[in-house]
């Protein structure tokens, strides 16, 4: 199982195109799977009913979402993509560009992703 610090550095690894802004990357917490910062803000602003959680690490703050294994299709949002490992399980999942903005306006994206963060931390 990785840990909260492996999971952010994960997390936080620069999105340069795209398809890796409408990416949500998923990690495996023994029986579950969060989606932390980003990934959890994509999940919310695709209206998962997911409540957000807290977890601190050092002098950091992060959000997350979360939600058993066994009801990972529950919780893949529709239309979306799921990207797998060795074990079948879910690691990312790419979202539909038709809910997303052209590039162009990724700015905007971003400011409403940190307004959103801003809230919850």
């Amino acid at each position: 199982m990785p840990t909260l610090k492996e999971v952010i550095e994960k997390e936080n690894k620069q999105r340069q195109t795209a398809e890796e802004l409408r990416t949500v990357r998923l990690s495996r917490m023994g029986n579950f799977i969060r989606a932390y910062d980003l990934s959890a803000w994509l999940l919310k602003r695709q209206g998962s009913p997911l409540n957000i959680g807290m977890d601190t690490s050092g002098d950091s703050h992060h959000v997350f979402v979360g939600f058993p294994l066994a009801s990972i299709d529950k919780f893949q949002p529709e239309g979306s993509e799921a990207r797998k490992d060795g074990n079948d399980t879910p690691t990312e999942w790419i979202l539909s560009s038709e809910t997303f903005p052209p590039v162009e306006a990724f700015d905007t994206l971003e400011k409403t992703y940190s307004n959103w963060l801003d809230e919850n931390i």
